[in-house]
This record gives structure tokens, sequence and C-alpha cells, in this order.
């Protein structure tokens, strides 16, 4: 039967692969256009869960790849922060190192108030930096809620990407304290 075609197999599950990125890409969207009207000052969020959510929404990237996978998030706890926001950022970083990592070990590192995603990738060329349209969805997520974003690359050794979200308070401009 053609179910089990190996001709009709592959490019049908390239197919479904291309419809989820983009169902994924326009909940993005929506999710930004929605916060961009009503921007959620007061939220939080469980830094270990979305991570955990994340790594299970993508690992579908890995089929068939010898890659490892370790999630590792002590005594990261609670954020101030959209959990959607929070979740389409990390979502980007892991969805890249999942599909560019062949071989070897990707790395999820939830600490407090930041988390790190580290692969054994191919690495990102400079010319490569502003090419994907993952890392612009986080560049201006991260402008826009004043988080920071780093990115560390070495052609052939991996790449290192770190969100650092920085609480609301200090945000805030405060006036330089008046000298005593």
């Amino acid at each position: 039967s053609d179910k089990h075609d190996p001709a009709i197999q592959r490019p049908l599950a390239r197919i479904k692969r291309a419809v989820r990125d983009i169902e994924m890409l326009i909940d993005t969207f929506l999710l930004l256009a929605r916060q961009e009207q009503h921007p959620d000052q007061d939220e939080t969020c469980d830094l270990p869960t979305i991570a955990a959510k994340v790594v299970e929404s993508y690992c579908y990237l890995l089929e068939a790849k010898p890659v490892d996978v370790e999630l590792r998030a002590a005594g990261s706890g609670s954020l101030q922060a959209p959990p959607s926001l929070v979740t389409i950022a990390l979502g980007n970083l892991v969805r890249n190192a999942f599909q560019y990592t062949m071989k070897g070990k990707v790395e999820i590192i939830a600490a407090r108030g930041r988390v790190s995603v580290q692969d054994s990738g191919p690495g990102i060329s400079t010319s490569m930096k502003g090419a994907g349209l993952g890392l612009v969805i986080v560049e201006r997520l991260c402008e826009r809620m004043r988080w920071r974003f780093e990115i560390t690359s070495e052609p052939g050794q991996g790449t290192r990407a770190e969100l650092i979200f920085t609480s609301a308070e200090t945000n805030k401009a405060d006036p330089a304290p008046a000298p005593a």
C-alpha cells in the first residue's frame, strides 16, 4: 500500500514538518501582536516547566540523530515575565540547536533569572547571524522586554545562546541617588 512506500513517506514527513513550523510561526506572531496591545507586566512563569515543554515540542527535529538532550533546572524557580514570550524566545533558541546539531549534545540550563542553550552543532558564522528569522524574533523580543540576549559561537565548535531576564524592577530607570 501507499502508506508504507518510502517514496511517499519521506516527502510527506517533510510537508508535515513544514506545516508544523508554519503553525508555530503563526502562533508566535499572534502572541506578539496580542502582547503589543495588552502587555502583561505582572505575569510570572516557571522557567523549568517552560523549558521542558519547549524541549518536548521540538524533539521531532532530533529524530534519528545521535543527539543527547540534557535539561538542567536547579533552583531557577519562577520568573517575572509573560510565559508566552519566554516560550517564544527559548523555543527559537532550542529549535535552532535541535535543527543544526547533527550529533553530540544539546544542553539547556535554567538558572535564576536566566537560561542558556548550548549545542555541539556547526556553529554560526558571523555572516549567518542575521539570517535566521528565529534569531531576529529573539532579538526583537529582548529589545522590547529589556532582556539580554547573548550568543557566542565558533564555527565547528557549537553555539551557546543565553537569555538573561532582567526583572521589571531593574527596568524602571531609577533616579541616581543624590550625593550625600
